[in-house]
Protein backbone atom coordinates (compact mmCIF):
# COMPACT_ATOMS: atom_id res chain seq x y z
CA UNK A 1 0.00 0.00 0.00
CA UNK A 2 1.27 3.34 -0.56
CA UNK A 3 1.92 6.17 1.91
CA UNK A 4 0.41 9.65 2.20
CA UNK A 5 3.06 11.63 0.91
CA UNK A 6 3.31 9.06 -2.30
CA UNK A 7 -0.32 9.36 -3.15
CA UNK A 8 -0.29 13.18 -2.76
CA UNK A 9 2.98 13.59 -4.73
CA UNK A 10 1.52 11.21 -7.64
CA UNK A 11 -1.35 13.19 -7.46
CA UNK A 12 0.29 16.29 -7.86
CA UNK A 13 2.26 15.78 -10.63
CA UNK A 14 -1.20 14.46 -12.43
CA UNK A 15 -2.58 17.43 -11.71
CA UNK A 16 0.41 19.53 -13.42
CA UNK A 17 0.05 17.00 -16.01
CA UNK A 18 -3.56 16.96 -16.82
CA UNK A 19 -5.89 19.38 -15.28
CA UNK A 20 -8.20 19.28 -11.86
CA UNK A 21 -8.19 15.49 -10.86
CA UNK A 22 -11.64 15.77 -9.16
CA UNK A 23 -12.29 12.17 -7.90
CA UNK A 24 -16.40 12.71 -7.44
CA UNK A 25 -15.89 13.37 -11.64
CA UNK A 26 -18.99 10.66 -12.58
CA UNK A 27 -18.42 9.59 -16.34
CA UNK A 28 -21.22 8.20 -18.25
CA UNK A 29 -21.55 7.45 -22.37
CA UNK A 30 -23.99 9.28 -24.50
CA UNK A 31 -27.26 7.66 -23.56
CA UNK A 32 -25.78 7.91 -19.89
CA UNK A 33 -26.61 4.36 -18.98
CA UNK A 34 -23.05 3.21 -18.72
CA UNK A 35 -21.24 5.36 -15.64
CA UNK A 36 -19.08 5.10 -13.40
CA UNK A 37 -16.82 7.25 -10.79
CA UNK A 38 -12.88 6.52 -11.38
CA UNK A 39 -11.41 7.03 -7.80
CA UNK A 40 -8.36 8.98 -9.21
CA UNK A 41 -9.95 10.99 -11.59
CA UNK A 42 -10.70 11.64 -15.15
CA UNK A 43 -7.79 13.26 -17.28
CA UNK A 44 -7.52 14.67 -20.91
CA UNK A 45 -3.37 15.09 -21.46
CA UNK A 46 -2.86 17.73 -24.16
CA UNK A 47 0.19 16.07 -25.56
CA UNK A 48 1.86 12.61 -26.17
CA UNK A 49 3.92 13.38 -23.41
CA UNK A 50 1.39 13.95 -20.79
CA UNK A 51 -0.26 10.87 -21.65
CA UNK A 52 2.98 8.94 -21.23
CA UNK A 53 3.42 10.36 -17.71
CA UNK A 54 -0.37 9.56 -16.72
CA UNK A 55 0.64 6.25 -18.01
CA UNK A 56 3.37 5.76 -15.77
CA UNK A 57 1.44 7.11 -12.88
CA UNK A 58 -0.85 4.52 -13.34
CA UNK A 59 1.73 1.79 -13.63
CA UNK A 60 3.86 2.83 -10.46
CA UNK A 61 0.33 3.54 -8.64
CA UNK A 62 -0.48 -0.36 -9.99
CA UNK A 63 -3.86 1.60 -10.54
CA UNK A 64 -6.86 1.16 -13.08
CA UNK A 65 -6.55 2.55 -15.96
CA UNK A 66 -9.36 2.97 -18.88
CA UNK A 67 -9.32 4.98 -22.18
CA UNK A 68 -12.76 6.90 -23.78
CA UNK A 69 -13.60 8.26 -26.47
CA UNK A 70 -16.97 9.71 -27.98
CA UNK A 71 -18.73 7.36 -25.14
CA UNK A 72 -20.86 5.55 -27.94
CA UNK A 73 -20.26 2.18 -26.76
CA UNK A 74 -23.05 -0.09 -25.74
CA UNK A 75 -20.67 -2.54 -23.68
CA UNK A 76 -19.37 -1.86 -20.09
CA UNK A 77 -15.67 -1.89 -21.30
CA UNK A 78 -15.14 1.45 -20.58
CA UNK A 79 -16.34 1.26 -16.95
CA UNK A 80 -13.31 1.39 -14.12
CA UNK A 81 -13.45 -1.10 -10.97
CA UNK A 82 -14.21 1.70 -8.19
CA UNK A 83 -13.51 -0.73 -5.58
CA UNK A 84 -10.26 -1.39 -6.69
CA UNK A 85 -7.51 -1.08 -3.65
CA UNK A 86 -5.26 1.01 -5.59
CA UNK A 87 -8.03 3.43 -7.25
CA UNK A 88 -9.07 3.70 -10.43
CA UNK A 89 -8.83 6.48 -13.20
CA UNK A 90 -9.91 7.34 -16.81
CA UNK A 91 -8.09 9.07 -19.92
CA UNK A 92 -9.76 10.88 -22.57
CA UNK A 93 -7.54 11.19 -25.70
CA UNK A 94 -10.13 13.95 -27.57
CA UNK A 95 -7.29 16.37 -27.56
CA UNK A 96 -4.76 14.00 -29.00
CA UNK A 97 -5.82 14.49 -32.39
CA UNK A 98 -3.27 15.30 -34.99
CA UNK A 99 -3.22 14.21 -38.37
CA UNK A 100 0.40 12.88 -38.75
CA UNK A 101 -0.05 11.06 -42.73
CA UNK A 102 -2.54 11.98 -45.19
CA UNK A 103 -2.61 9.50 -48.29
CA UNK A 104 -0.78 9.88 -51.45
CA UNK A 105 -0.83 8.69 -54.75
CA UNK A 106 1.22 5.38 -54.11
CA UNK A 107 0.19 4.89 -50.51
CA UNK A 108 -3.83 5.52 -49.38
CA UNK A 109 -3.42 5.52 -46.13
CA UNK A 110 -4.35 8.16 -43.50
CA UNK A 111 -2.50 7.88 -40.31
CA UNK A 112 -3.72 9.91 -37.29
CA UNK A 113 -3.17 9.62 -33.04
CA UNK A 114 -6.06 8.36 -31.12
CA UNK A 115 -8.48 10.88 -30.21
CA UNK A 116 -9.73 12.12 -33.50
CA UNK A 117 -13.03 11.48 -34.41
CA UNK A 118 -14.85 10.10 -37.66
CA UNK A 119 -16.88 12.88 -38.96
Amino acid sequence: MWSFTYILILNTFLLTASGTVDPSTVWTDWDKRQTCTPTNGIHQPASIDELVQIVTVAEFMETQLKTVGSGHSFSQITLTDDGRVNGSMIVNLDNIKKVLKLPTDNDHTVTVEAGIRVQ
